[in-house]
């Protein structure tokens, strides 16, 4: 009997050790990171309908107002298309150079959705393709916001359709747009588009075939978008041409004229034909732009669903200016529009989140980002935040606004849960304890002292099972503080900020004469700055030391405070080679200087990993990836944080120790592969580039890593041109990388990292998965650049502001490249007499006074052309006089 209490001792005793490496639960950092699209697939098929699943992820901010849809895709031999000048969507020619990628059909669903931070949605969606398809096509899954900025794609593979082809088919790779009344008819891209003014008329022009075996009258429709076909439709099913017939079979070019909308902007026109009010054919999308100052609020994203008072919110806010600014615009605007960007947090009541007194906005012009972060300061519990952000110019029109409110969850899951919990846990204790007496009260009728023991036995068991019940948790957690107050002497001096050339440690224990610039490391220093001893995290930058401990004026010492840690694991447990996510928040340090200290970095079995380094916030998140070992058993992760600290002017640093197992054996890991490797050239006449992408896949579902890319003038890769080794990446399995690479803009002399004209390039891919396995060089199709670079147009005009039917002199002053001479030119004159001119310096005169556009497209003897357009001020015609004698 003595053996069976000790036992039950014991039994309790381990049931109460469980918990000890178990803290409680801290609240997950926030990172920016991309949505990926991941382990997308066609589930079945049955005719025109598809059943197809894919998972989103968001490693970021919480993204908002995410749409997807689905792309049909056909392929077209290039030498049998008859319109070589089309440019058709995001694909293009394929890596063979004699096929075309051209949209059949988009479907885009109705449904916008948010995804949090580290959080996977998966969808299945049910496509059905148009019933009179017929052929093999590549399916294609498309996400963007409702801005249309691509924030993810994917190729589900091919699939092949048995329709009855009775449509009329919009030729894709046919259509391009025109402006009415452009006497040299240039023709734009349906893609890139073309930006008119209000009171031009733009026109799509289409090769259409009948399949039908006979006559039929259609109409044509459009839709009209803000932006792109994944914006808000403005404007649907409207027509402004009637009655057009296509005999029997027949093959036949046609124009339409494209409804427009009276706001500048750029949006997009997609065509459909009908007859009597039944869809007839596939659709084709035309992007165009209106003229005039406008902005477009492309993304904005908030880093939490929820704030407490005294959080810092962390905002990012990708702005553009107006939409008709971009190279080769016929607006010709050669600086973008400054405008005032201005957010606003909300709660759920309509109440600012923030100090009324306090205004957050920032000034875009040529000399910022686009890319804006705003900080914001919260002063009250914010649920249900909602985000509003303005561009507003100086006069205080508002060029473009963009709202998103998100509904708080994290914190309801995390009340429900608790809640939940609690329940459970009263109920489970009351049901051990009615269980309990029931056997008290058979044993104590029965009175043997055997069953006593049992009873006891039983009765420590379930309550350390009960208790370990209550307290356990999956994840493990922490949260320690690293002292910075000197209790004799709560002061810290400052550094002095030395000019001298930084540098890396390669390894801990390094002992120098080294000097931090103001952030201090993992320490201790003395004050002469001499040595270093015992320092732990490699990597740090430091700067060479010429001056001891530097005390301003006047302020001889500067107060300092703790810094507080709190670090995480998402679990306990591991299998060999997983990843490890560490969630980390820092309150960092302060001294009195202004200066900010946190720094945060963890030991895995002599791996250093740094979490967190920063000097200029209070408060600090950070999640982290490390990958488990191989070998089986309990692990240890050793946290080291720092903290400014008193007069003695050294570093105080604390550790902080967190476990966890290794499980099951180790896999056999395969190599990652790379495949569908495509090169696409980009437009010439505006950012000359060349665009790659290839799709990393891993047999094991391993996470890529890192990515190496090389592009070299010789098949042997000898010295690469571009090598780029791009790498700390976290990309699941499925995943489409994409690269962008400049032709220089410096046809003699490029640039490393960047092509050059008129050479034959060679490309190739390494792709590597999260346990350091690589695929082999895996080769894209060479390609060659354009023979010289497009044509810079340029002219002026002489005087520089003529009146009405006085004589003007026009100079051509464009430049060509790569020993190319001009061959041609195309004059437009506005009111002109004459209306155009093939000469080089042409003398025209003006009929009307008033702005006149002016185009000038220049061809060289490569036969590449670009084309550019000034606007001239004519005056009114002056009046004629002659000399009167007084007498």
């Amino acid at each position: 009997m003595k053996k069976i209490k000790l036992f039950s001792f014991v039994v309790l005793f381990l049931f109460l050790a469980i918990n000890v490496s178990n803290a409680q639960e801290i609240e997950d950092a926030i990172e920016i990171a991309s949505i990926e699209l991941y382990d997308a697939k066609v589930i079945s098929q049955e005719g025109n309908k598809i059943n197809l699943s894919f998972d989103l992820f968001n490693g970021g901010k919480i993204q908002q107002g995410i749409k997807y849809g689905i792309q049909l895709i056909d392929y077209v031999d290039i030498e049998e298309s008859d319109n070589s000048s089309a440019v058709i969507d995001i694909f293009n020619q394929t890596q063979e150079a004699s096929e075309m990628q051209v949209i059949l059909n988009e479907k885009i669903y109705e449904e916008t959705i948010t995804i949090r931070n580290n959080e996977t949605i998966n969808k299945e969606i049910e496509y059905v393709a148009p019933s009179y398809l017929n052929g093999e096509f590549e399916v294609w899954i498309i996400v963007k916001n409702d801005n249309g900025m691509l924030l993810a794609m994917g190729n589900l593979g091919k699939i092949v359709l048995e329709g009855n082809n009775q449509f009329i088919k919009i030729i894709p790779e046919s259509c391009y747009l025109i402006i009415k009344g452009e006497s040299n008819e240039e023709k734009y891209s349906i893609s890139q588009g073309v930006d008119i003014s209000l009171d031009e008329n733009l026109q799509a022009v289409c090769e259409l075939i009948n399949n039908y075996d006979k006559e039929i009258n259609f109409t044509p429709y459009f839709n009209t978008y803000n932006r792109s076909t994944f914006g808000e439709l403005i404007k649907e099913n409207e027509s402004i041409q009637n009655n057009f017939i296509i005999e029997a079979n027949e093959i036949k070019i046609f124009t339409f004229n494209i409804p427009k909308i009276d706001i500048s902007q750029a949006y997009d026109a997609e065509l459909t034909l009908k007859e009597d009010n039944n869809n007839i054919s596939n659709s084709v999308v035309f992007h165009y732009v209106i003229q005039g100052e406008s902005a477009t609020i492309q993304n904005l994203s908030l880093d939490k669903d929820y704030y407490l008072a005294g959080d810092i919110a962390e905002v990012s806010v990708y702005v553009t200016p107006s939409a008709d600014i971009f190279y080769d615009s016929r607006a010709n605007i050669e600086s973008i529009n400054e405008f005032n960007l201005k957010l606003a947090i909300y709660n759920s009541d309509g109440n600012l989140c923030t100090d009324d007194n306090t205004k957050y906005e920032k000034s875009i012009n040529k000399q910022t980002e686009e890319l804006q972060t705003f900080s914001i300061n919260i002063n009250k519990d914010c649920y249900d935040p909602k985000i509003i952000a303005i561009a507003e110019n100086s006069s205080g029109d508002i060029l473009a606004q963009k709202e998103y409110q998100i509904l708080t969850e994290s914190v309801k899951e995390e009340l429900i849960e608790e809640q939940s919990n609690k329940y459970i846990k009263y109920i489970a204790g009351l049901v051990l304890f009615i269980f309990l007496f029931v056997i008290f009260f058979l044993i104590r009728k029965k009175g043997k002292s055997a069953n006593l023991s049992i009873f006891i036995f039983l009765f420590f068991i379930c309550t350390g099972l009960v208790f370990n019940f209550f307290i356990c948790e999956e994840a493990n957690a922490g949260t320690f503080v690293v002292p910075g107050i000197s209790t004799s002497n709560p002061y810290a001096y400052e550094w002095e900020l030395n000019s001298c050339p930084s540098w890396s440690l390669s390894s801990p224990g390094y002992s120098g004469s080294c000097y931090l610039d103001r952030k201090w490391p993992l320490g201790p220093w003395n004050i002469l700055c001499a040595g270093i001893q015992n320092l732990i995290n490699q990597g740090t930058r430091l700067q060479c030391v010429n001056k001891t401990l530097y005390v301003s004026p006047g302020y001889p010492f500067a107060y300092a405070t703790d810094a507080i840690y709190a670090v995480s694991l998402n679990k306990s447990a591991y299998s060999p080679g997983e990843t490890i996510i560490i969630t980390a928040k820092a309150n960092a340090s302060w001294c009195t200087n202004n200066y900010w200290n946190a720094y945060l970095v963890v030991n895995n079995n002599g791996n250093w990993t740094k979490i967190i380094e920063q000097s200029m916030t209070p408060v600090i998140y950070s999640t982290k990836y490390i990958t488990a070992p191989t070998t089986h058993g309990t692990h240890t992760l050793t946290f080291y944080g720092s903290a400014f600290k008193g007069h003695d002017s050294t570093g105080s640093i604390s550790s902080y120790t967190m476990q966890y197992t290794v499980t099951s054996p180790v896999p056999i890991n395969n190599p990652p592969i790379a495949s569908s490797l495509l090169a696409t050239e980009g437009d010439c006449c505006s950012n000359a580039s060349y665009y790659f992408s290839w799709i990393y896949s891993d047999p094991d579902d391993n996470n890529q890593s890192r990515f190496r890319f090389h592009i070299d003038n010789n098949s042997n890769f000898s010295s690469p041109t571009v090598n780029r080794d791009i790498t700390s990446l976290s990309n699941p399995s499925p995943t489409t990388n994409n690269q962008t690479v400049l032709i220089s803009t410096s046809p003699d002399t490029p640039s490393s990292d960047q092509l050059a004209y008129n050479t034959t390039y060679y490309w190739r891919v390494m792709v590597y998965d999260n346990q350091a396995a690589s695929s082999n060089w895996v080769n894209g199709s060479f390609f060659t650049t354009p023979k010289n670079k497009y044509p810079t147009v340029d002219f002026n005009w002489a005087p520089n502001q003529p009146s009405e039917n006085e004589d003007v002199q026009f100079t051509d002053q464009s430049v060509v490249y790569g020993g190319a001479s001009k061959s041609s030119w195309s004059w437009i004159f506005q009111d002109g007499n004459p209306l155009s001119s093939k000469m080089q310096n042409p003398l025209i005169k003006f009929l009307l006074q008033g702005t006149k556009a002016i185009i000038l497209q220049v061809t060289d003897s490569s036969g590449y052309s670009c084309s550019k357009t000034k606007n001239i001020d004519v005056n009114i015609k002056l009046p004629g006089w002659k000399e009167v004698l007084p007498f």
